[in-house]
């Protein structure tokens, strides 16, 4: 596969996944209001294939379509193509192109939208929910449910390429997987509280969070005197007890917790010292 290597600028989708073609919405000879086409010589595209119409141009949408809007490329022959908006009505449904961009240059683009294609970063990939559906790295997974003759649903997963990039680069976010790879989360269950001691005796602090991961998380309790928030060292496990309250009437009190890239950072307890 050549094209492994060669990504879309969008996102760090291989090209060979997502057929991305940039054109001149302003061309005339590209897109024709009197055929209602657009020709594009980038790719091919299937009948009834679904695209996402871009627009990064900085000028016009071509009259009839909407940026970042799903469509089905009807072929006319000669690389033309009627765009429609349903696919069981192909013919039915083809868009009247009413004017082309108002400004020259590329930027115009039809974004094939492979289905159920998901982006997994290491952090995702030890998500016990993915894990389930047999995902076993990091990288571009292609994920499919069937249900079997038992009635329960299964998962086919097929590992497109194997990536130790982040989701950020890739363009990933969580509305990109949200269906077939759960992004990794913290839930925080219960809060720091606040603590009212007299002085000089202790007062604890305690957070209680679950993930969906098997990697543990990590801690980070910070104070704030009023100068902002800076680390206490050595304070890295779920729960922080300052051993002399004396003069700390007022401090505030919070943790970050942390899987990787993945951080959440608590609410701020008060310490109040009589």
């Amino acid at each position: 596969m050549p094209l492994w290597n060669t990504t879309d600028a969008q996102a760090s989708k291989p090209l060979w996944i997502l057929k991305k073609s940039d054109f001149d919405g302003s061309d005339t000879n590209l897109v024709s209001v009197a055929n209602d086409t657009i020709t594009i010589n980038a790719y091919g595209y299937d009948s009834a294939e679904k695209v996402i119409y871009r627009n990064t141009s900085g000028n016009s949408d071509i009259g009839g379509l909407t940026a970042d809007t799903a469509y089905y490329m009807f072929p006319q022959g000669d690389y033309s193509y009627q765009i429609c908006t349903d696919a069981g009505d192909l013919a039915g449904s083809v868009v009247t192109i009413s004017a082309v961009s108002d400004g020259a240059g590329l930027g115009h683009s039809f974004e094939s939208a492979a289905e159920n294609i998901v982006f997994i970063d290491e952090d995702e990939a030890r998500v016990e929910a993915n894990k389930a559906k047999g995902i076993s790295g990091a990288g571009w997974w292609q994920v499919s449910t069937y249900t079997d003759g038992n009635s329960n649903t299964r998962y086919k997963t097929e590992l497109l390429v194997a990536a130790s990039t982040s989701a950020t680069d890739a363009g990933d976010t969580a509305s990109d997987d949200a269906t077939f790879g759960a992004d990794l989360s913290i839930t925080i269950g219960t809060q720091p509280q606040n603590a009212s001691v007299t002085a000089p005796d202790p007062a604890t602090f305690t957070v209680v969070a679950t993930t969906n991961s098997d990697t543990p998380i990590t801690y980070q309790w910070q104070v704030n005197d009023g100068g902002g928030y800076v680390d206490i060292v050595g304070a890295t496990s779920a729960s922080y007890t300052v051993t002399d309250s004396t003069g700390l009437n007022g401090y505030l009190y919070q943790v970050i917790l942390s899987i990787g890239s993945t951080t959440v950072t608590s609410t701020a307890a008060t310490l109040t010292v009589a």
